[in-house]
């Protein structure tokens, strides 16, 4: 990315082929502490615009990755009082936001 104060929601690439509206980015910081999650709003050209401001500013050495998947799952944890979920996305480059819904269910 170029460079960009906090706060802004239009960043700068070098290339923002691939991305598209509604993509989730992962701003991968080279302060590991300062990367951050965005939701891209529209593209145009090299530029992509966020919902939201970004919370840190980032530099020429950070890395916008357009790879980053969503998954959502419903989960009955009747009886259930311990839940491990394991990502592993090693070795891919690949940013993963997992989101689930600890749900319960009687009657069944």
């Amino acid at each position: 990315s170029g460079s960009e104060a906090a706060a802004q929601t239009t960043l700068s690439l070098a290339a923002a082929t691939n991305f598209a509206a509604g993509d989730y980015v992962f701003i991968h910081d080279n302060t590991i502490g300062s990367s951050e999650w965005a939701r891209v709003v529209s593209v145009s050209g090299s530029d992509i615009v966020v919902e939201e401001g970004i919370a840190n500013a980032h530099d020429t050495s950070d890395t916008v990755r357009d790879q980053s998947e969503q998954y959502h799952c419903v989960v009955d944890l009747t009886g259930i009082n311990r839940l491990r979920a394991v990502i592993d996305g090693a070795g891919s480059g690949q940013a993963v936001i997992a989101h689930v819904d600890a749900g319960y269910t009687s009657g069944l």
